[in-house]
C-alpha cells in the first residue's frame, strides 16, 4: 500500500446453492479498476477494508443487511482491536493462509468463535492440513482452482467434519455451478 493515498472496497458477492446471495467478502483493492489485490502488507490491508466498512461507507450501505466476510492476516488476529467492533453475528473472519495454528492462535480464534464470529479457512488437499483448523472453524472454504476435478468427489465429502458451512469459490461457469451442487 505504500505510496496509495486512496484505496477502494471490493465486494464480492457470497451466493447459496439457490442462487441467493447470502453475503460479501469484502475485499482491499489499491485502485477503482483493479480486480485483484495488490499489497505489501495483508494487515494493513485487512484494516483498510476494516476501517472502510466501520467509517467511510458504513455497513448498512456495504452489507445491506448481509454477511461480511473479512479476510484477516497474521497481525490483524494477534490486535483484534478492530475486529471487535465489528458485528459477530455477521462477520465471518476468512484466515489468511499465513497464519499459523499454534496453541496461541487457536486460542485467539476459539475466543472470537465464542463472542460470535464465523471463522472461514480455505480448504485444500491435502486433508492433513486442515486438521488444526477443523474444530475451530466454522466455514470452509474450497477454491475449485487448487482441487483437481478428479478429487473434487473424494475430498468434499472428507469435509463432512462437524457441521461446517462450505463455501465453493472461483466458480466460472454454470458447469462449476452445478458440479458443485451435487
Amino acid at each position: 500500500m505504500t505510496g496509495q493515498p486512496h484505496a477502494f472496497l471490493g465486494r464480492q458477492p457470497i451466493v447459496d446453492r439457490n442462487g441467493e446471495l447470502v453475503g460479501y467478502e469484502l475485499l482491499y483493492r489499491a485502485s477503482g479498476t483493479d480486480d485483484r489485490a495488490c499489497f505489501d502488507d495483508e494487515d494493513s490491508a485487512s484494516l483498510h477494508v476494516l476501517s472502510t466498512l466501520l467509517h467511510e461507507l458504513g455497513a448498512p450501505q456495504v452489507l445491506a443487511g448481509r454477511q461480511a466476510f473479512v479476510n484477516v492476516g497474521p497481525g490483524s488476529l494477534r490486535d483484534a482491536g478492530a475486529l471487535v467492533l465489528l458485528n459477530p453475528r455477521r462477520t465471518v473472519l476468512e484466515l489468511s493462509q499465513a497464519i499459523a495454528p499454534d496453541a496461541e492462535t487457536i486460542g485467539r480464534i476459539r475466543m472470537l468463535r465464542e463472542m460470535g464470529f464465523g471463522i472461514a479457512v480455505a480448504a485444500a488437499p491435502p486433508m492433513e492440513s486442515l486438521a488444526p483448523w477443523l474444530p475451530v472453524a466454522s466455514h470452509l472454504k474450497v477454491d475449485l482452482r487448487r482441487v483437481p476435478d478428479g478429487q473434487l468427489d473424494v475430498f468434499v465429502p472428507a469435509l463432512r467434519y462437524g457441521e461446517h458451512v462450505l463455501i465453493a469459490e472461483k466458480v466460472e461457469s454454470a458447469a462449476q455451478m452445478r458440479r458443485c451442487r451435487e
